[in-house]
């Protein structure tokens, strides 16, 4: 027979779903969400309260990756933020560079190219262009 009650095994097994967060909200979950915001230089008190500066920033930080910008935390928040947090692997640059639907790209690689020593630079142009093999 078929009951809406869950087995307590069951809810075990299940991973933890990330809490959707707004202003007013609380505890471990927000401080989170304000330590994953500094992260990415927003510069907050890390509190554990939702009030104006972590709304404030949850909403620049939507704007910036063209989430809908509503100051709500849910699923495609909390996955921008930990993606976000997450160190690019040059080959992916390399896979996913797409100026015309991205041309913040071009100017993301022009600085990092910028900040690479030119000897560094020329030895890479060499093993790039497969003129010597180390």
């Amino acid at each position: 027979m078929f009951t809406n009650q869950k087995s307590n095994d069951t809810e075990q097994l299940k991973p933890a779903a990330d809490p959707i967060l707004q202003k007013g909200s609380s505890g471990n979950a927000v401080v989170t969400l304000q330590q994953l915001l500094n992260t990415c230089g927003y510069g907050l008190v890390v509190d554990g309260l939702f009030g104006q500066a972590t709304e404030r920033a949850v909403i620049q930080f939507q704007q910036r990756l063209a989430i809908i910008a509503d100051g709500i935390v849910g699923t495609q928040t909390w996955k921008a933020l930990r993606q976000a947090n997450q160190p690019i692997m040059l080959t992916e640059t390399c896979r996913y560079y797409d100026p015309f639907n991205y041309p913040h790209q071009t100017a993301a690689l022009i600085w990092l190219q910028q900040q690479i020593p030119g000897n560094v630079m020329a030895e890479f142009s060499l093993r790039w262009r497969n003129h010597i093999e180390h």
